[in-house]
């Protein structure tokens, strides 16, 4: 079954790949600052933070929308009052409508979406707890940023977004707890085909 979650977000991606002329393929990378969200987190704990990266391809429909599908490891969490870790990493697939605003060196974008997680690991501190978690989470992200132009159709690309955990992440059926946070991310993507 786990296997089947992971499967099914990649194969609606997949008619994708056969839109090559406008698409453009890339790597990202940054720093994540979460913290457990929703009514039974403790009002008390941090954000802790950590890392995410991943690979991206985009569809550019026209010069101002794009689609763009991502595949990344993120890393979550939280610190609780007494100063316990507890991280929780996820692969996680997010799926987003981009809006580009004109500019030739310079595109400021506005982005949103949704996510699909597969939960890798949780622990407490060195403790193993992946078993109190659910294998998988739903959320949304939107954000911010600006492609820049180094040469050609190869971008720099620098944005911001908040992830907002929308499913409980953990097993026990009395609480309702959900991931919540930042990251910044910096990242550089190439065309596939002609644009």
């Amino acid at each position: 079954m786990k296997k089947i979650q992971l499967l099914l977000p990649l194969l609606l991606l997949l008619p994708l790949f056969g839109m090559a002329q406008n698409t453009s393929i890339g790597l990202r990378g940054g720093l994540t600052i979460f913290n457990f969200t929703g009514k039974d987190a403790s009002d008390d704990s941090k954000s802790l933070a950590g890392i995410n990266g991943g690979a991206f391809f985009t569809y550019s429909v026209n010069r101002n929308w794009g689609l763009t599908g991502e595949i990344n490891y993120m890393a979550k969490g939280t610190k609780s009052s007494n100063d316990i870790n507890t991280r929780v990493a996820y692969l996680e697939i997010p799926i987003y409508v981009s809006y580009f605003f004109e500019g030739d060196k310079l595109r400021p974008k506005l982005f949103a979406g949704g996510t699909y997680g597969s939960l890798m690991t949780a622990k407490v501190e060195d403790t193993d707890v992946k078993d109190s978690f659910e294998s998988s989470e739903l959320g949304a992200v939107f954000g911010a940023g600006f492609h820049y132009r180094f040469t050609g159709e190869n971008w720099l690309i620098i944005d911001a977004r908040y992830g907002l955990g929308l499913t409980d992440i953990t097993k026990n059926g009395n609480q309702t707890i959900n991931n919540g946070g930042f990251s910044i991310n910096v990242g550089v993507s190439f065309p596939l085909g002609n644009y």
